[in-house]
């Protein structure tokens, strides 16, 4: 089986604020200052700047190229527009000191900002993503929801970087073996053709084992013992299941749950009964609804099922004292007027009461060029 590394995690920055902007580098070394304003100075005195230098951020500026591969995912303000995957090195160290995002609106509202972390929380509007090795270190970002205003406009600059966006497939696979999830999780990180950029999970990556189960729900317990015992009950059913599972099936739980009382219902309609506005319970007899799990399958064959009820049905026969209990409490002459609603329902055999098959979904991007 092939095994990830554990993936390193950075540490969450906040927003930085214009003028000077830090970013915390993780394996870039000592946290360096981004700086602002034109790469060349600010202009001579004699000619006023046509943008104030604070309010520019060179996103690229101070980001190291001699380690790892960067790649720059771009999010156009047009909701309708593609994102752009920029992988081209010598294109993106030559837009270092010419792309930009204006740190302030016209009106002095903060616009762009740099986001440090792959899993900080913000409901900015992502910009553009900077990743080194498909693992991010950095997202320009402007707040709620105003990256619109950039459009059109000199407020953002990619300095051509848009001119060496490559082709892209995305790609959205389903595993039901975990082994080929893992390698195939693997094979990206190790192929520079494939990668997972924007669509890495912020959480449980690589996804933990999940295994098929099957949830079977055994005959339902009704019984007038009061003394009646679920953990024996429990103790019997795990006795009865161990010995007819199938290989590479396992017993996880067995649950004997009480019911609320059951309670008088019209049968035909299924409605309660109502003496003085409220339910009449029928408290003669307790019921249990009885399920178990079994990991690695999702189904079990007939004869199993039938082997299960056989070996776990507790039920006594309460007609009798159904009988009686509607005489005496409506004084009615048509028993099979009315029948006990019980919550959640009640099952005289074995069968398949949930299940889930084992998968994982794995979403990334396929960098090739297009045929």
């Amino acid at each position: 089986m092939i095994r990830l590394a554990s993936l390193a995690v950075l540490a969450i920055a906040g927003l930085l604020a214009f003028g000077a902007f830090y970013l915390a580098k993780g394996t870039e070394g000592e946290p360096s200052l981004i700086t602002t304003g034109t790469p060349d100075g600010p202009n001579p005195a004699s000619e006023a700047p046509a943008t104030p230098e604070v309010e520019k951020l060179f996103f690229l500026r101070g980001i190291n190229f001699d380690e790892g591969e960067i790649t720059l995912v771009l999010f156009p303000p047009d909701a309708d527009t593609e994102r752009l995957i920029i992988r081209d090195q010598d294109a993106l160290r030559a837009a270092q000191d010419r792309a930009y995002v204006n740190t302030m609106t016209p009106d002095g509202e903060a616009a762009g900002s740099l986001l440090v972390s792959m899993m900080a929380e913000t409901t900015d509007e992502v910009i553009a993503q900077i990743f080194r090795d498909d693992v991010l270190i950095a997202s320009v970002t402007c707040p709620n929801g105003t990256c619109g205003h950039f459009g059109d406009s000199p407020d953002l600059n990619f300095a051509g970087l848009t001119d060496h966006a490559v082709p892209f497939q995305p790609v959205m696979d389903e595993f039901s073996d975990y082994d080929a999830y893992l390698e195939t999780i693997e094979a990206i990180a190790q192929t520079p053709d494939f990668m997972l950029l924007d669509r890495r999970p912020l959480v449980d990556f690589p996804l933990p084992r999940r295994p098929s189960h099957l949830i079977v729900e055994l005959p339902t317990v009704v019984t007038t013992d009061v003394a009646f015992n679920p953990a024996l009950h429990e103790a019997l059913v795990q006795t009865a299941i161990t010995p007819l599972l199938p290989d590479g099936a396992s017993l996880d739980w067995v649950r004997v749950t009480e019911l609320p009382a059951a309670i008088l219902a019209d049968a035909d309609n299924n409605q309660p009964v109502l003496v003085n506005g409220a339910p009449i319970p029928f408290t003669d007899a307790r019921f249990f609804t009885v399920r178990a799990r079994i990991n690695g399958v999702t189904t079990l064959p007939a004869d199993v099922y039938n082997a299960l009820t056989e070996a776990t049905r507790n039920q006594v026969d309460t007609d009798a004292r159904f009988s009686e209990f509607v005489s005496a409490t409506l004084g009615a002459d048509c028993l099979d007027c009315y029948v006990l609603k019980i919550e959640g329902g009640r099952t005289d055999a074995a069968r398949a009461f949930d299940w889930r098959s084992e998968s994982y979904y794995l979403n990334y991007y396929d960098l090739r060029e297009a045929p």
